[in-house]
């Protein structure tokens, strides 16, 4: 059996900024929250969706990736990227909205072109619905 591999990788995710269910006046924009809960915006791209950019370490061992890195919530074998949309100041809860965007669908064939080319792996969140357990399509950037 080979050993384990280590690579460190590019995210990209791409989304609209629109709420993922009925607006709630005076919700923040869309940010992403890393593991110790604070947020990061996203930068605008011409086409008016937010870029999140995103550098995690996959572990590559047997036909799996376990990623680790500033950004990666959830235990290892179920990680995943977070983005929100803050509540007004004097809610009660500080999300008025939280997507979850899960890794595993990531593999080492992904991963591995990813490092070979340079390239961003990335996905479109666009239309994501909180609670979804859906697949995120991770595709080469």
């Amino acid at each position: 059996m080979p050993p384990a591999s280590h690579e460190t990788l590019r995210l990209r995710v791409l989304h609209d900024g629109a709420q993922p269910g009925p607006a709630i006046a005076g919700a923040g924009p869309v940010v992403t929250l890393d593991a110790k809960g604070r947020t990061h915006s996203g930068t605008p791209s011409p086409d008016g969706r937010f870029v999140f950019d995103f550098t995690v370490q996959a572990r590559l061992e047997h036909d799996r990736a376990t990623f680790t890195g500033p950004f990666c919530q959830g235990s290892p074998a179920d990680r995943f990227l977070y983005l929100a949309w803050p509540n007004p100041r004097g809610a009660t809860t500080p999300w008025a909205w939280r997507i979850k965007l899960p890794l595993a669908q990531i593999g080492p064939a992904l991963i591995e072109a990813a490092v070979a080319r340079s390239r961003p792996i990335e996905a479109d969140a666009t239309g994501r619905k909180p609670h979804s357990s859906e697949a995120v399509a991770w595709r080469l950037g």
